[in-house]
């Protein structure tokens, strides 16, 4: 339920979620921490959605922005540049406005430039400035990750970037050995991701890759029809429901349920209310008839005052036309006199003014 006032809110009320703008920090202890000069890999997971990278041995990525590319053409001094923003440090606003784009389609990357964007961002962040980076690279890849994206990939960091060593591996399966200290010799993944969901079968600890299945369906999906729900039902505040504040209401709010007849009979039961979240929009005072008509008159005033300074304007323009028209008229019949004269003087100043002959000074 979605409400505007400026009312006391109720215990269930809770303000319209803004996604926070906090750009990545610059990492300047580079050569004076602990990874410098030891070859400790560099953990990148490369997600759809978003992407986390750190050193190998961090409890937390140092860096974790979303897989967004934004580039801002300027035009300085008659020299045109190029800015490329990347990830937080694009404001959640101006996602639409600059025309953020994504190096994914699905979970593959198909744009390898904006994809080499996001690297540079990551080594730049954190510290990296060498002409070649001294970690090797451990990354993340979707499941049965098409060899003509791997090979783009690899070109990049052994080209580009002049890295040691690369090796991928699958996110769910590192979760699997991360998260179960004593690994199952048979168990089954659900990798539910930003845009699709994999099934993963292990078997004798490893993955079969012949029985995985892929569904179309992921977080995004989910955020989208929250918001297409949101705007079909309260047509009024489309403007107000994006996909970002679409996706953090459902991160916020929703929940997957374990007994849908069960959940579903609750909402039916009017006198529960714990179950109802109220998302309070922000509150536009409404203006009484006397402020409007107010308003009108002064918009009107406004047009007349412009359309004033408009007129005085034009007829200011018209009189140093018309002054300049003049002079220059004079200055010809001058001329004219000289040359009816055979005065020198007159020859001359026909050649400034820019006329050939006597003929077309009378023209």
């Amino acid at each position: 339920m979605m409400e505007e006032s400026n009312t006391t809110p109720a215990p269930n009320t809770y303000q319209l979620p803004e996604f926070p703008f906090n750009p990545d920090p610059f990492y300047k202890d580079y050569t004076s921490n602990n990874f410098y000069g030891n070859h400790t890999p560099i953990l990148i997971d490369n997600g759809s959605y978003e992407c986390r990278a750190g050193y190998v041995g961090e409890i937390n990525p140092r860096l974790a922005f979303r897989s967004l590319i934004a580039k801002v053409r300027t035009r300085t001094s008659g020299v045109n540049e190029t800015s490329i923003y990347v990830g937080n440090d694009i404001k959640d606003s101006e996602i639409v406005k600059l025309g953020a784009r994504s190096p994914f389609d699905q979970n593959l990357v198909y744009n390898f430039d904006w994809q080499e964007n996001i690297l540079d961002h990551v080594f730049s962040r954190l510290g990296i400035e060498n002409d070649k980076i001294d970690h090797p690279i451990l990354m993340t890849e979707p499941i049965c990750n098409p060899i003509y994206c791997r090979k783009h990939i690899t070109e990049m960091f052994f080209e580009c970037y002049r890295v040691q060593s690369v090796c991928y591996g699958i996110d769910s399966m590192f979760s699997l050995y991360h998260n179960t200290p004593s690994l199952p010799k048979n168990s089954l993944i659900v990798s539910s991701g930003f845009t699709c969901t994999h099934l993963i079968p292990v078997n004798d600890y490893f993955f079969q890759p012949t029985n995985c299945k892929r569904l179309n369906i992921g977080g995004f999906h989910s955020s989208e029809l929250m918001r297409k729900v949101l705007q079909l039902k309260y047509p009024y505040h489309r403007n107000f429901v994006t996909p970002t504040r679409a996706q953090l209401l459902k991160e916020g709010h929703c929940y997957i349920s374990e007994n849908y007849a069960e959940e579903l009979s609750k909402y039916g039961d009017k006198s529960n209310d714990s179950q109802v979240h109220i998302i309070q929009l922000p509150f536009v005072e409404q203006m009484s008839a006397a402020k409007i008509e107010e308003e009108r008159q002064r918009k009107i005033q406004t047009r007349k005052d412009q359309g004033q300074r408009l007129k005085e304007y034009s007829e200011r323009k018209r009189r140093d036309k018309l002054a300049e028209q003049e002079e220059r008229l004079a200055n010809y019949r001058e001329i004219s006199n000289l040359l009816k004269e055979r005065d020198n003087a007159g020859y001359e100043r026909l050649e400034v003014e820019g006329f050939g002959n006597e003929d077309e000074l009378g023209a």
